[in-house]
């Protein structure tokens, strides 16, 4: 299971008050870095054959552009989006979405963004970084986080070991 913070965006552009998730201009986008970032990781998963099976996103523009541009297809997900929202709750349904989805031999993906990670995972996910989790007694564990520009990494590792 992989749980991934959307792709660099332009942090100098706000969301505005009234984000519509319809809309992206109302929306902080991903940036040129961001995409391009997004479609190198995508070479790279490939390259890796790590299995990925279903992907969720939040329903905003950068989270869904990041799911496509790295994995393919995607599903909307509105537990992936829950701004100010009761963090009991959040944590409730988000483990709920990772326990259902990290029992199959593919890799479910969940591309959401850091306000909704780090009140039930704790930590911090710099834009594009990708947790990796896995059920233990039924409960996700965090073993741990390839950066935002790790898996070029992982292919030289997986190259050398191969060796």
């Amino acid at each position: 299971m992989l749980i991934v913070r959307h792709e660099r965006t332009n942090a100098f552009i706000p969301d505005t008050k009234e984000v519509d998730l319809n809309n992206c201009a109302t929306q902080r986008n991903l940036s040129i870095a961001g995409h391009a970032n997004a479609v190198e990781n995508y070479r790279a998963l490939s390259f890796l054959q790590i299995p990925i099976g279903q992907v969720y996103a939040s329903p905003t523009c950068r989270t869904l552009e990041t799911a496509r541009l790295m994995f393919g297809s995607v599903e909307a997900h509105n537990a992936l989006y829950r701004y100010g929202q009761d963090s009991e709750q959040l944590s409730a349904d988000l483990k709920e979405l990772i326990r259902s989805n990290t029992k199959n031999a593919e890799n479910a993906v969940l591309v959401t963004h850091l306000g909704t990670y780090a009140p039930v995972f704790g930590g911090h996910l710099a834009e594009g970084d990708a947790a990796v989790f896995s059920l233990v007694n039924d409960r996700p564990q965090l073993q741990g986080v390839i950066p935002a520009n790790g898996w070029n990494d992982a292919i030289i590792d997986a190259v050398l070991a191969a060796q």
